[in-house]
């Protein structure tokens, strides 16, 4: 299947999806990486663009403890670094969200640190 073709296949499927379901997030993200797949072979910007936002939207409605969070935020880190390839240090309100999703993704990791330790705590190894 062609990216344009997967892209109109996985676009149909989000918009048979209804906002309360819990897949949303999931097949938002897949079309958000069908724009960056198409990005990378046709090099279209409105592709980059795309994926950013789609991805952002989809990172939104993740919760917080859903295990594909992080790989999702390390993909939009991706876009985000094709978009802006340390080129243009003058371009510091392009940085804004990349920095803001390093902050969560930080976040994230000191939450995984404190729950391994609390269960390290509970359960102490004899």
């Amino acid at each position: 299947m062609s990216d344009p073709e997967g892209i109109t296949v996985e676009e149909a499927i989000l918009e048979a999806i209804s906002d309360s379901d819990p897949e949303l997030p999931n097949q938002m993200f897949k079309v958000a990486h069908r724009h960056f797949t198409q990005y990378r072979r046709i090099g279209l910007i409105a592709d980059l663009d795309k994926a950013i936002s789609m991805a952002i939207k989809a990172i939104d409605l993740t919760p917080e403890s859903h295990p594909q969070r992080t790989p999702r935020l390390i993909n939009l880190s991706v876009y985000w670094h094709e978009k802006y390839p340390r080129s243009d240090p003058q371009n510091g309100e392009g940085f804004k969200t990349p920095l803001k999703l390093r902050e969560t993704r930080l976040q994230l990791f000191q939450k995984l640190i404190h729950t391994e330790e609390q269960f390290l705590i509970s359960y102490p190894q004899s």
